[in-house]
């Protein structure tokens, strides 16, 4: 006597499926993506930064040549006109 058989499936888990690997790749790859986008996004701040504390640097450093000059020019017409 051969006894019934019944056949049934059991349904994996939400996090055993191939459409949640895909979305936690997806997941890894677009935060990859936004932090690779930030660190792109600092450095061209720090480089404009830097270029603008370049630019303040120079324009000191003409203004203090233009006053030394000029104060240089002045001292001198005034030892001349006495």
């Amino acid at each position: 006597m051969q006894g019934d058989s019944m056949g049934f499936y059991i349904a994996p888990h939400y996090y055993q499926t191939y459409p949640f690997y895909a979305a936690c790749a997806l997941g890894l790859v677009l935060t990859g993506y936004g932090i690779h986008r930030r660190r792109v996004s600092v450095l061209t701040t720090i480089h404009g930064l830097e270029r603008q504390h370049g630019l303040e640097l120079e324009r000191s450093r003409i203004a203090k040549d233009m006053h030394d000059g000029l104060g240089a020019s002045l001292t001198q017409i005034s030892l001349q006109s006495e």
